[in-house]
């Protein structure tokens, strides 16, 4: 009979009008010479280009286009900050106009989630994938059938409007199979490729130390 031994994820019970005038950069810069930004204004040039200026009026180069997750507004990665700036009402915006754009989060990784109520993505190495999920408690257990891997989107469904994490990596596990446990509820959950198993084919039982659950001819070791 095959065995396959769990990888545990614990989830304890128990976040004045900048100027009608384009800004004039100060410097001509290199991609990876703005390494913070500390705010950001941005131009819609047409309706599907535009450009980020930061505090000191410098046009940021190397972006990213992100996407706008069922929004008006428009999320873009500076790649040399790791800084995600959203443009605001980009859709709806005039162009040729200077608007304010905000800064959603800064020293992103390259593995990270964005997110809004409606959407949401994984990005792994900056490249956007779609993944099956489970939510345990507002976070995401999500694999990526592309990548054959399993990652964890903490808190991802605890913002309330746009949100963005690091992705954290859960490692190696046998055909990608996780179980978790609800320390106050005292219930555990087993996710084989992000998708919670279907428990009316389990049987239990302990052996020794071990909780074992069984589903048809494979068997899951705690």
């Amino acid at each position: 009979m095959k065995r396959i031994i769990l990888v545990c994820i614990l989830f304890c019970t128990n976040q004045i009008l900048f100027s009608q005038n384009v800004p004039e950069p100060t410097q001509t810069l290199q991609a990876a010479s703005v390494k913070y930004i500390t705010s950001a204004k941005y131009i819609k040039n047409s309706s599907d280009e535009y450009s980020i200026y930061n505090e000191n009026g410098e046009k940021l180069k190397d972006l990213k286009r992100l996407g706008f997750f069922k929004t008006e507004t428009l999320a873009v990665l500076h790649k040399p900050s790791r800084t995600i700036i959203l443009l605001d009402n980009f859709e709806t915006a005039v162009e040729n106009v200077v608007k304010d754009a905000s800064i959603l989060i800064r020293d992103i990784s390259k593995d990270f989630y964005l997110t809004t109520p409606n959407s949401f993505k994984n990005y792994v190495n900056d490249k956007g994938y779609t993944s099956n999920i489970t939510n345990i408690k507002g976070s995401y257990v999500a694999y990526i059938p592309e990548l054959d891997k399993t990652y964890l989107e903490k808190d991802i469904r605890k913002f309330s409007n746009w949100g963005a994490k690091d992705l954290i990596d859960l490692g190696e596990a046998p055909e990608n199979t996780f179980w978790y446990r609800d320390i106050v509820k005292k219930e555990y959950g087993i996710i084989k490729e992000g998708k919670a198993i279907d428990y009316s084919k389990t049987t239990s039982e302990y052996e020794n130390n071990d909780f074992i659950v069984s589903l048809d001819d494979i068997q899951n070791i705690d």
